[in-house]
């Protein structure tokens, strides 16, 4: 049995990268998972090694398309319990001073329609699916939503405000709906590619001379391999974090929490750690039957928000 069995996901940007190891990760686990993917080919290339896979062609920034996306996930599973949002687009760290006066609108658009409001339109799109089952929702964040320097300016504006989504959303959906963030470090296997307003779409990071050299020896992400957590050995390197007064985890992540990743695959357990970590607190807080919005104490409305990333982690209890 996996730990997965009887779920129904929707991984959106499904084709490649994390997003394609999340699919392949939720299978494995006995989930049944459908795909939304705008590139026509990696959608066939979906369909034809996944037969069992439910495949939708469209664009994460179109309500319409999203819709239909949660449509064919319900009418072929009967439901849908986790939506998992990996689309994005890399600005390949040009600065505020590289974006050229003629393009910069457009520019500017294109990234946080792509990385920001693709995640509240694909929200919004399964919100009645998932308040109907009691279910969760995952974004990929960045470490870019955390730090400078890993992406022009930007990539890491829109990474934050991914990182403002899952707290407005947490807050907002809780106690029917759990929210979580996801942020990976840099990963190898990707196609991540940039705006086509830069003329960038045609660019893939994963193809960036010496990147896989820069990733593993921690050139380009400093002290990468120190905080790398080590799952299947089972131990971590990371220092201890400490709770405050009303039980929150400051400083370094709490066991089973996301760190950096080298690959895709390891960004996908995390995300597993941090779905898991989620429904435990869930479960402590309400147990299995959510309570109604507003019980409880005043000022509390049950949000359990975890963000994690580079053995940070942010808590909202």
């Amino acid at each position: 049995m996996g730990w997965l069995d009887g779920k129904r996901a929707l991984v959106v940007g499904a084709g490649s990268g994390i997003g394609r190891a999340v699919v392949d990760a939720f299978i494995s686990e006995g989930a049944r998972v459908g795909a939304l993917e705008r590139d026509e080919a990696k959608a066939a290339r979906l369909a034809a090694e996944l037969p069992d896979c439910a495949v939708a062609r469209g664009d994460a920034t179109i309500v319409a398309d999203t819709r239909a996306a949660v449509e064919a996930v319900t009418s072929s599973f009967g439901g849908l319990d986790v939506l998992v949002n990996c689309v994005g687009i890399f600005d390949f760290y040009r600065g505020l001073a590289d974006l050229p006066d003629e393009v910069f609108d457009a520019a500017f658009d294109e990234m946080f329609a792509v990385n920001v409001k693709s995640q509240l339109v694909t929200v919004r799109a399964a919100l009645p699916e998932l308040r109907r089952t009691g279910g969760s929702v995952v974004l990929t964040v960045s470490t870019s939503g955390f730090y400078p320097g890993r992406g022009g300016v930007l990539y890491v504006a829109s990474k934050f405000a991914v990182r403002g989504c899952v707290i407005a959303l947490a807050h907002e959906l809780a106690p029917d709906v759990r929210v979580n963030g996801v942020a990976p470090g840099g990963t190898l296997g990707t196609e991540l590619t940039g705006p086509a307003s830069l003329g960038l779409d045609g660019q893939v990071l994963d193809a960036t001379p010496g990147r896989e050299d820069d990733l593993r020896l921690g050139g380009a992400l400093p002290q990468l391999g120190r905080d790398l957590l080590d799952r299947r050995a089972g131990h971590s390197r990371h220092r201890p974090g400490h709770r405050d007064r009303r039980g929150r985890y400051r400083g370094r992540c709490p066991p089973g929490a996301a760190h950096r990743h080298r690959h895709r695959h390891d960004a996908v357990l995390a995300l597993l750690d941090v779905h898991r970590a989620s429904l435990r607190a869930h479960r402590a807080q309400f147990g299995q039957q959510p309570r109604a919005r507003g019980d409880g104490p005043a000022g509390q409305r049950g949000q359990r928000i975890l963000i994690c990333e580079d053995g940070r982690h942010l808590g909202v209890g």
